[in-house]
């Protein structure tokens, strides 16, 4: 892992970390973001996806979608266990919930995905038998400001 300082143009500091090629940001006050496939923003604390070439298109996602996608993003690109969902996105608040609803919430952040994205890439693959994993599509920026801008430089 490597984390680098970056100086935003309002002043304020960011530190970007890589993990398992997801790019990943901590702003000043602990905020969190990601960065996913290049073109979408994830904030968990907001339960946000948001375009990073279309600053006007954005979803908010439900709480526990929202807490899915932070632990495929924290454990990519390892499988995550149907098991390891309910006790991380669930139990620990002290509710039990069928398959059925971990299946719903799997599907409203693909959807999200592919609305943000505007693309159709499948960033959520279903492991038989096993769980669910997202892909590693990301790459290291060094100027998290560009990102979050818009302004990106297209190479």
């Amino acid at each position: 892992m490597s984390c680098y300082a970056a100086t935003a143009s309002d002043y304020t500091q960011w530190c970007l970390l890589t993990l398992s090629n997801y790019v990943m940001f901590w702003h000043g006050n602990n905020a969190m973001l990601w960065i996913i496939n290049d073109n979408i923003e994830f904030n968990p604390e907001m339960n946000r996806l948001a375009s990073l070439s279309r600053p006007d298109l954005n979803i908010i996602l439900t709480t526990p979608a929202s807490r899915c996608l932070r632990l495929l993003l924290e454990n990519a690109p390892s499988v995550v266990s149907q098991q390891t969902f309910f006790q991380k996105v669930w139990e620990e608040d002290g509710m039990v919930v069928s398959a059925n609803t971990l299946y719903q919430n799997i599907s409203i952040i693909r959807r999200g995905l592919r609305t943000v994205g505007e693309n159709e890439d499948t960033l959520i693959i279903t492991v038989p038998r096993r769980g669910f994993q997202i892909e590693p599509w990301c790459e290291h920026h060094d100027h998290p400001q560009r990102l979050r801008s818009g302004n990106r430089k297209k190479g």
